[in-house]
């Protein structure tokens, strides 16, 4: 049986669905993906025979199909075929320029006034015209027999051979139009891009959802640069991808996608992949769940050549990239290291051979190939980089964008690199992760630095969140925690979360602070001894380091423990003897390791062996129980076991928590919920270990994340909360577009001259 095909935008999937059933209900056969598309047929194919096969053609038209590239490669193929073409409006729009010249007005029913099944009873009787056009088609037979709906005179078809053969000519007229206009635009362009406007628009991120900072952020314009693909937080806190289509702004959510992280397009703008769950996928955005094709446990970015080639990053720690057919497949080795030194965020150039990439080996942008050469450097001192038209890599030194020109037939670089005036960028300094995607249209998108660099002040509240005091005026600061005796806090301040920045103390009673630290460094999570008098840090001199800074004297840093991983301090034991440290080692996951301070030289032991998420921990008053988060499962949870090792664990909360913290000498755990929420959860007994029901506290003023958990400490009898809250709240922060981006280099060309 023919049947009808109906063409959507996947915005409009569940509209169309309902057109579908209604027709179906009158007798009209329809075909509609995903419902038809049969198990095992490839897509792009089944699309291309639907069309072919059908007896017309029917448009779901809103401003999302006027955007969609797939939804006017559907009409263009049913036009080129002499289908009927028929519209279907679900909102008051008129075909934008892509559509228009395909779609006859006389053929347009609205189904946005009244109810749609006034809309589509109508649409039902202009297909029964068009059947009895056609000869009695068995497409309406059935509805023709039964009736129930009396057809309007005949309407004039694309189907006769003199009016195809008319609108091919005028469509062949127009697209060659068209096409000399776009030639002499382009060339105008080339030939002075100054005198174009340069345009500079917020994007804000759905409404109810918050931006997600740093490497796990992932941004990516469609290669037509008509949508835009990022990450953001629910309100359950859980990380999710998002589209937003730039020609109307709209915001749509990314099925089966909870949290992914760097996402990338397929050159026809069809499919989508990501990272989630430890796996590299792809999912096709006209339907189907995600397809799962590799291994991935730690994902760092991606990208997807034209012959159907994905390389990607499965774990910086691998040192290597891997590539994959994007139809499935056993993945191989594109890029290794002997030194194991990271590999991430690679990305194709136009030949769809050669790509870029970043290695932590000095910071340095090199250039790979898929032909096995081996890779050599192009630019020292890099972050993460495009290529894009005409003829620029696109990269970050700390939170500045530059233009570097780059002949892509030689592969050489030209000139000297030009900074690209848009100010001040989200960059992760650890991950050396740059926010941005950019197309070769002239528009790009970045995430500016104003979330990272949003200062915070420190308050002191009760157990019900009241506010008991504010302490010191605010500042961009991070890990502060109080000092045992309760009267001084310690915090990473002034400068980035992972930058360089200095150590501070501050009097809780009345705020003055002393700068500990001699010089900007990069400083990581600062602990208290035992007798509040000196602090333990993670610090970054001649590698990486645990340093202890005596309050009571003039001395420097003093390093009690070196490594070449990423190390934290989280607590010390109440004798003092015992240093609770996190570390990342090459090639593995996250540890949780022990120190005997009073043995100098003495190794680590490790205590949480392979983990495959971020923690956070804290060894009990009495020195026999470790509260640590953990991601054993595939959310983080809350657990405790004995800090003799894992002989056994017990669960305290089972969805994600920040900053477990004991008080009360070990007889309560006071944490905070991905969801925001402060709990208190009482420990009932010993052995087995066995705590009581967690209970909310109070609601944090927004959700925590692993920069910012808002969440910090609690004094030991529990009655008084150290809150780090920032003044601006995260859903204020959205992303920057900029169109006619190269026009910026002219202008600061123009300015640095007159200077």
């Amino acid at each position: 049986m023919s049947r009808i095909f109906i063409s959507y935008a996947t915005g409009d999937q569940a509209v169309a669905s309902e057109v579908c059933a209604l027709l179906e209900a009158q007798g009209h056969a329809c075909w509609i993906a995903p419902r038809d598309v049969v198990a095992g047929k490839v897509w792009d194919e089944a699309i291309l025979d639907a069309i072919e096969s059908a007896s017309g053609f029917l448009l779901i038209l809103s401003s999302a199909a006027n955007a969609s590239p797939f939804v006017k490669n559907e009409v263009n193929r049913a036009f080129s075929l002499g289908k009927p073409i028929l519209t279907f409006r679900v909102e008051e729009v008129l075909p934008g320029r892509s559509l228009e010249l395909y779609l006859a007005r006389h053929h347009w029913t609205d189904g946005f006034k009244g109810r749609i099944e006034e809309g589509v009873a109508e649409l039902s009787r202009s297909l029964a015209a068009l059947g009895s056009s056609a000869a009695a088609d068995p497409l309406t037979t059935a509805a023709s027999s039964k009736k129930r709906f009396d057809p309007k005179p005949k309407l004039r078809t694309l189907s006769s051979r003199r009016e195809r053969w008319a609108w091919s000519v005028a469509a062949a007229l127009a697209l060659g139009l068209i096409a000399t206009s776009i030639a002499w635009l382009t060339a105008a362009r080339q030939e002075d891009a100054s005198h174009e406007r340069t345009i500079t628009s917020d994007i804000q991120p759905p409404e109810g959802t918050t931006l997600v900072p740093g490497a796990d952020l992932g941004l990516a314009l469609s290669p037509d640069g008509q949508q835009l693909v990022f990450a953001a937080k629910l309100a359950s806190g859980s990380r999710q991808l998002f589209i937003r289509e730039m020609s109307d702004a709209t915001t749509r959510v990314v099925p089966e996608t909870m949290g992914a992280s760097f996402p990338f397009w397929s050159p026809d703008g069809l499919q989508i992949g990501f990272f989630a769950e430890g796996k590299l996928k792809v999912i096709d955005l006209r339907g189907g769940a995600p397809r799962t094709l590799a291994d991935a446990p730690v994902g760092r970015g991606g990208d997807w050549n034209t012959n159907d080639q994905i390389i990607y990053s499965p774990d910086p720690w691998l040192g290597r990239l891997r590539g994959i057919s994007a139809k499935g497949g056993e993945p191989r080795d594109v890029t290794m290291s002997k030194e194991r030194y990271n590999h991430r965020y690679p990305a194709f150039l136009p030949d769809g051979v050669h790509f870029l990439f970043h290695t932590t080996d000095r910071r340095r942008l090199m250039l790979g190939s898929l032909d096995g050469s081996a890779p050599r450097e192009l630019i020292a001192g890099s972050t993460n980089a495009r290529f894009v038209s005409p003829g620029y890599i696109l990269f970050g030194r700390g939170s500045d964008l530059f233009a570097w020109q780059f002949d892509e037939r030689k592969l050489q670089l030209v000139g000297s690199p030009q900074p690209v005036p848009v100010g001040k960028t989200d960059f992760l300094a650890l991950r050396a992760y740059f926010g941005f995607s950019v197309t070769s249209s002239g528009t790009l998108v970045y995430a500016p630095a104003d979330y990272r660099s949003r200062r915070s002040e420190l308050r002191l509240v009760g157990r019900d969140g009241r506010l008991l005091k504010i302490v010191g005026n605010a500042d961009r600061q991070y890990y502060p925690r109080l000092s045992p005796d309760g009267k001084r806090i310690v915090s990473v301040a002034g400068g980035e979360f992972l930058g360089r920045s200095n150590l501070w103390i501050t009097e809780v009673e009345d705020a003055r602070r002393t700068q500990l630290s001699q010089a900007e460094e990069v400083f990581i999570s600062p602990v208290w001894t035992p007798d509040s008098q000196a602090v333990i840090v993670g610090c970054s001199r001649t590698g990486r380091e645990l340093c202890v800074k005596s309050l009571n004297d003039g001395t420097d840093f003093r390093v009690v423990y070196s490594t070449r991983a990423y190390a934290a301090p989280l607590s010390i034991s109440a004798d003092g003897r015992t240093l609770l440290f996190q570390e990342n080692f090459v090639g593995t996951d996250v540890d949780l390791q022990t120190l005997d301070l009073s043995t100098p030289g003495k190794e680590a032991i490790r205590v949480v062996v392979k983990d495959p998420g971020p923690q956070s921990g804290v060894t009990s008053p009495d020195g026999r129980w470790l509260v640590f988060t953990s991601s054993f499962g595939s959310t983080r949870g809350l657990y405790v076991q004995p800090m003799s090792g894992p002989s056994r664990r017990w669960t305290v909360w089972n969805r994600s928590a920040y900053n477990p913290r004991w008080t009360k000498g070990g007889r309560e755990l006071v944490f905070a919920t991905e969801e925001g929420k402060v709990m208190s959860a009482r420990v009932v007994n010993d052995s087995p270990f066995t705590t009581a029901e967690p209970e909310v506290l109070f609601e944090l003023p927004e959700r925590p994340e692993d920069a910012l958990p808002i969440f910090e400490d609690v004094t030991a009898d529990g009655e008084r909360i150290l809150l780090n809250v920032p003044q601006v709240p995260a859903s204020k922060f959205g992303f920057r577009m900029v169109t006619n981006w190269p026009a910026l280099l002219q202008q600061e060309s123009t300015r640095q001259s007159a200077d």
